[in-house]
């Protein structure tokens, strides 16, 4: 009886403000670097998952930890001469 308040509040949020920032990152970085922030929302969801009690297992945390690397590198190509 309690979950269906969460995935009401889930649903709107994630769809609106999810629509907000996507349009945002869109407009104000190239287009690139917004791609590669807007394929992390997975792994931005992880942390979430314990509220519903589940937990990723070790290979979910190594790819989690992937994800963010490789888009840690991809953002700090970006300021580079000829990137």
């Amino acid at each position: 009886g309690r979950r269906w308040p969460l995935a009401l509040a889930a649903t709107l949020l994630g769809t609106s403000a999810g629509i907000a920032l996507q349009q945002t990152a869109l407009a104000g970085l190239p287009g690139g670097l917004a791609v590669a922030l807007l394929s992390t929302a997975p792994v931005m969801a992880l942390p979430l998952a314990a509220l519903e009690g589940d937990r990723p297992g070790w290979r979910g945390v190594l790819a989690a930890a992937a994800a963010l690397a490789g888009v840690s590198l991809v953002a700090g190509l970006v300021g580079l001469p000829g990137a």
